[in-house]
């Protein structure tokens, strides 16, 4: 049962209230189902102990569930023109932190000593794989966003429009680092979650004819990396686009992103520490429809 609920309030003719409550759910990574077991064995104390240092995935994991409240303050000042301020909050619970679950499973190894013959053996062994996190996380934060359109020019620039928006997040999830030098290092908070997050666009809008410019930057986000707590540092990237109405039913589209190739940098345990550097490069794309 997912139940939800929207009203909003004309408070002038001008400035309007939104509010929602609803219920929502989502499906964790595909990669904590996984079914397969990695080993990483090493010798331990004693001559037959085998240390497996084993890890896995949990198809049983249940999936995630939010409480949402969300609240918007919308002046219309024109036609043409729009201010607005919105908030939300999020209570989550069953987000998969970590691996933390041992997983009980029974292995057959076979091993050869000094040439001699196979043997083959069955271990029970205790895999960590992810579990879903008991407490209840919090996501909230504020956003706020502004629109016009240019119609005070004259001809043909009365099709040009501006638009910009900025939000800043705020969570208290904790996902441990697993590296060794997990001790050093703070949790991180949750998966693709940038604190601050902006972006302008420009548009020409006219006979059939649509332009785009947007400019978007968003600040530090986790990404994790195996047991490691690899976070990628902000960035700001361009995509254009531009669509064209040859006819009623036929339209022609183009679409530029990361016009700039700006690149994603990645670090582990400190900012200076970078791990990876990805360059995809300017992408593009044609099509109609």
């Amino acid at each position: 049962l997912l139940p939800s609920a929207n009203i909003s309030f004309d408070l002038s003719q001008q400035l309007k209230l939104r509010l929602a409550a609803y219920r929502a759910i989502a499906r964790s990574g595909i990669e904590s189902f996984g079914a397969g077991i990695s080993l990483n064995p090493s010798a331990g104390t004693g001559l037959n102990n085998i240390i497996f240092d084993a890890t896995t995935g949990n198809p049983n994991l249940k999936p995630l569930r939010a409480w949402n409240a969300d609240a918007s303050l919308e002046l219309y000042a024109s036609q043409d023109t729009l201010l607005s301020v919105a908030g939300y909050y999020k209570w989550v619970k069953g987000t998969v932190i970590g691996r933390s679950e041992p997983r009980p499973t029974d292995i057959t190894v076979t091993t050869v000593r000094d040439g001699g013959a196979p043997s083959t053996e069955t271990f029970t062994i205790n895999p960590v794989g992810p579990a879903n996190d008991t407490e209840t996380r919090h996501l909230y934060g504020v956003e706020a966003t502004f629109s016009h359109v240019l119609t005070w020019l004259p001809d043909p620039l009365d099709g040009f429009g501006v638009q910009g928006s900025v939000n800043r997040a705020f969570a208290n999830f904790e996902y441990p680092d697993t590296s060794p030098v997990a001790q050093y290092l703070d949790p991180a908070n949750l998966i693709g979650l940038s604190k601050w997050s902006a972006s302008g666009s420009v548009w020409f809008e006219k006979w059939g004819l649509s332009l785009r410019a947007n400019l978007r930057y968003r600040s530090d986000y986790f990404k994790p990396n195996g047991g490691t707590n690899r976070e990628i540092r902000d960035g700001t990237y361009l995509n254009l686009s531009a669509q064209y109405n040859l006819t009623r039913n036929v339209q022609l589209k183009l679409q530029a992103l990361n016009v700039t190739g700006t690149p994603d940098i990645m670090y582990k345990g400190g900012y200076d520490s970078i791990a990876e550097v990805s360059r995809s490069g300017p992408q593009y794309f044609f099509g109609f429809r």
